[in-house]
C-alpha cells in the first residue's frame, strides 16, 4: 500500500445514504465517503467545488460513481407518449439536472485520478 493520506479512502459519488458499498467499506477498515442526495447536492457546482478541496486532502483516494440513468432509459418514450407534453417538460429539466451531474462528477473522478487514486466503476442505475 502506498503512503498517500488518501489510499483507504473511497469517495461514493451519488449513493445511497445505507449503500452496500459504505457498509462494505466499515466492515473492511475503509474510510468510505457517501455522498448521497442527503450529504451533498451534486447538481450544485457550489457544493461540488468545496467537494474537491475534501478531494485534495486525500490523495490516493478512489472513487465510485453511480449516477441514475432512470431519466434517460429508452422507456421514457414510452411515458412521453403516454403522458403527453408536461410530463415530457419535467422530464427535460430531469434531465438537464442528470447532465449537471455528469459533468460534476467527471470534474471529481479527474481530480481523483489526477492525484494517484483509482476509479474503482463508474455505472449508471435506474
Amino acid at each position: 500500500m502506498h503512503n498517500l493520506t488518501g489510499s483507504d479512502t473511497i469517495f461514493e459519488y451519488a449513493c445511497s445514504e445505507n449503500s452496500i458499498l459504505g457498509e462494505m467499506c466499515e466492515s473492511v477498515g475503509i474510510e468510505g465517503i457517501r455522498l448521497s442526495r442527503e450529504t451533498i447536492d451534486l447538481a450544485d457546482g457550489r457544493q461540488v467545488s468545496q467537494l474537491l478541496e475534501h478531494v485534495e486532502q486525500r490523495p490516493g483516494a478512489d472513487g465510485w460513481v453511480g449516477l441514475p440513468c432512470t431519466d434517460f432509459c429508452p422507456w421514457q418514450h414510452m411515458s412521453i407518449h403516454r403522458y403527453g407534453a408536461q410530463y415530457e417538460k419535467k422530464l427535460r429539466k430531469r434531465r438537464k439536472h442528470g447532465r449537471k451531474m455528469f459533468g460534476l462528477a467527471s470534474e471529481v473522478m479527474s481530480k481523483l485520478l489526477s492525484q494517484g487514486g483509482r476509479r474503482l466503476q463508474t455505472v449508471v442505475s435506474s
